[in-house]
């Protein structure tokens, strides 16, 4: 399964916070080795519950051949599929008998498993996710039902207008290989074949380059094993190297209308990329957009549904596809006749934000909403390992993760006020991407026009 983080970890934060600040409780991150010679960082816990989290760096998108859709038919297989002495559709059951938890999915940059079981089980539950990184048996005819599922998924998803109109901005703004990967096309799908989910296999979990976050209680020793027992015979894997970086993404300032005939509404999206100083300021981004569109109140909301009357549905949100490509997103779901005006109101909405900036109440508002949410994670005796993991592969020393909430709390209108008149792009200068019944019938002026899906490459 590949994940988003429409909430991430807020770690881009060295502009407002160039020390690090004490914990503020938080328990301490300490560094460990195994006993196999594994470095390990440990957040000591209240509880009997360990968790384990791995992120296994990769760049195998970016090797020689790669199909970026290959992870995500990979990684169900290999979490159903036999492994070592654990028979087919078994995993489950194992994992269930200890009581333990166990995730795998994928990002451009690395895979990350996370292992949770009780201090007295871990050591069992971490030799059966080695089998499953290490020993699967790659199914042949599990491979075959899983890509069939997933191509059936693709072929009815390409009807769908959000998939239309979210891919159409992949595909104009980013890194060929990433696009596909976020993508997952029928195309892709459909020319996976078994000998590459083998090579991406021997290719992947290589513990060399794992980073590996562990938090149980004081004593460390069941932990420490555990990450011995699951990493276990993985230096052996052999990655390759990547034969070509990631592109850096242009943002794409135009108007495109891309025609679903199976669509019954239209759906208008804006998108606009964060780069330079805007990509590192995550919060002030997130506070933008729940101005524009976080409650029923907001911005967009009381624009296009309430005054316009045209939206079933009104959005806006921070997305962070990877370390590279971070963007702002808006728009909402509108009757085919009011497309047009759809789109100039929400333009207009976002541009009259970024020209007057907040009002005090507004801003207090929307600060204490993600105040709390964070004090709410980090309620002073726990620290989840998926902070200290992003803030490890964002280049951080992991102790970065206790300016989480100072920052939050230091945060004034001033800063967030510049922040929106300053490195918010100007309407025009967003991706605005309508998807419509009939784009013959929307009048707006529009940089390109989509009739067929292959017409999209003229547009970028």
């Amino acid at each position: 399964m590949t994940r988003l983080r429409i909430l991430p970890i807020l770690l881009a934060l060295a502009f407002l916070s160039s020390c690090i600040m004490p914990n503020g409780g938080l328990p301490a991150i300490k560094r460990a080795t195994t006993d196999q010679g594994h470095e390990v960082y440990y957040i000591p816990m209240d509880g009997e519950v360990v968790t384990i989290h791995a992120a296994f760096q990769s760049n195998y998108i970016f090797t020689e051949g790669a199909n970026p859709a290959v992870p995500h038919v990979a990684l169900p297989l290999i979490q159903q599929a036999a492994a070592g002495n654990i028979k087919r559709a078994m995993l489950v059951e194992e994992f269930e008998r200890l009581d333990a938890r166990a995730e795998l999915y994928a990002r451009t940059d690395a895979i990350h498993g996370v292992l949770v079981a009780d201090v007295g089980d871990i050591e069992a539950a971490a030799k059966i996710a080695n089998q499953v990184l290490n020993k699967s048996t790659l199914d042949e005819r599990w491979f075959r039902r899983i890509a069939a599922n997933l191509a059936e998924d693709a072929a009815m998803d390409r009807r769908h207008s959000g998939v239309i109109g979210w891919g159409a901005m992949r595909q104009l703004s980013f890194d060929p290989q990433v696009a596909r990967f976020w993508t997952t096309s029928l195309e892709d799908i459909q020319a996976i074949t078994h000998a590459q989910i083998k090579d991406w296999y021997e290719q992947s979990f290589y513990a060399d380059d794992a980073i590996i976050v562990l938090s149980g209680p004081e004593d460390m020793t069941s932990g420490l094993r555990a990450v011995d027992a699951l990493l276990d015979g993985l230096d052996q894997k052999k990655p390759r190297e990547a034969v070509a970086t990631q592109q850096a993404f242009e943002p794409v300032a135009k108007t495109i209308l891309i025609e679903n005939k199976a669509a019954s509404d239209s759906l208008v999206l804006l998108f606009g990329h964060l780069t330079g100083q805007s990509r590192a300021r995550e919060i002030e981004t997130m506070i933008s957009v729940y101005e524009l569109g976080g409650t029923s109140s907001s911005r967009l909301h009381l624009k296009l549904r309430d005054e316009l009357r045209a939206a079933y549905e009104v959005f806006a949100k921070f997305v962070d596809f990877d370390r590279e490509v971070r963007l702002l997103a808006m728009g909402g779901q509108v009757a085919p006749d009011q497309a047009a005006d759809a789109l100039a109101a929400a333009s207009d909405v976002y541009d009259q934000m970024r020209s007057t900036g907040f009002e005090q109440a507004a801003f207090d508002r929307a600060k204490k909403v993600y105040f709390s949410h964070f004090e709410t994670l980090l309620n002073g005796d726990n620290l989840p390992t998926n902070f200290v993991i992003d803030a490890l592969l964002e280049g951080h020393e992991p102790e970065f993760v206790y300016r989480l909430l100072p920052t939050v709390g230091g945060m004034n209108l001033a800063t967030q006020n510049e922040y929106v008149k300053t490195h918010l792009a100007p309407a025009d200068r967003l991706l605005r991407i309508v998807v419509a019944p009939n784009i013959d019938a929307i009048e707006v002026k529009a940089d390109c026009r989509v009739k067929r899906p292959d017409d999209l490459l003229d547009c970028g």
